[in-house]
């Protein structure tokens, strides 16, 4: 911290409430650090480390400041020698990844029909099939969501390469892992998909971004395709036996 305060007497103090860590710390500082302090405290809320109790992991989300000792001012002019800034953080919640944000993993489950040769299939008793008699074939796919939150403005030049339009509409060409799981995704099987991201301004504060970026998953890879005939996928060629690839490889941060 790069402002200096004092832990008020009998702080910080914390509880464990079903497997998640809640900590509330005091904090003394000159009034007119109270600004920086607080503005310190929303941009690395990681930093409960600093107060020597409970989890590292813990994240600051609540801070909020009062006068302390002597008021040196009347009226609009009023000043004090001291702020106290009480701060709550807790292990509940989105990971703080310092120097992207807070970050949130969703992983859903999506579907993607497939198509049918009825000209080479036959019920039991020899009779070909008619055209849409049985129902397609369902091959169940995943998309991938990443949320990070408060990233600062202007965007970082790590996320300037992923979200920018170079990567949209292509598929890895190297091995790609979660950032808060141990799930890693193959080469060839992630598509990915332009992401959404969102600016909020606040009075007195700097831009913050949201970016939400998703990702779909084929088991199988995006560059393969089902052949109705063989009942798998396959690499499919031109006529000059060149690769038909519509989703381009291109390399992907590892963890995103």
């Amino acid at each position: 911290m790069s402002v200096s305060y004092t832990t008020m007497d009998g702080y910080p103090q914390g509880r464990w409430i079903r497997g998640d860590f809640f900590g509330t710390t005091k904090l003394k500082c000159e009034w007119h650090d109270s600004d920086n302090l607080l503005n310190e405290i929303n941009t690395s809320p990681w930093w409960p480390s600093e107060y020597g109790f409970g989890p590292t992991s813990a994240v600051a989300y609540d801070a909020s400041v009062e006068p302390f000792a002597v008021q040196t001012g009347t009226g609009a002019t009023s000043d004090y020698n001291y702020a106290l800034v009480t701060v709550k953080y807790t292990t509940r919640g989105p990971e703080w990844v310092a120097g992207h944000g807070s970050i949130t993993e969703t992983f859903s489950a999506a579907a993607m029909a497939l198509p049918v040769a009825e000209d080479v299939l036959y019920w039991a008793d020899g009779t070909p099939l008619n055209p849409n008699e049985i129902e397609n074939p369902v091959l169940y796919v995943q998309e991938w969501r990443i949320k990070w939150d408060q990233i600062a403005d202007p965007v970082p030049v790590y996320w300037a390469a992923v979200i920018g339009s170079s990567l949209v509409g292509c598929t890895n060409s190297n091995q790609v892992w979660a950032f808060t799981s141990s799930q890693s995704f193959a080469a060839g099987t992630l598509r990915f998909i332009p992401p959404t991201i969102q600016t909020t301004f606040g009075i007195g504060t700097a831009a913050r971004k949201t970016v939400t970026l998703t990702l779909q998953y084929h088991p199988y890879g995006w560059n393969y395709f089902w052949n109705t005939k063989l009942g798998g996928f396959y690499a499919v060629y031109s006529a000059a036996g060149i690769r038909y690839t519509p989703y381009t490889p291109s390399t992907f941060p590892s963890r995103l």
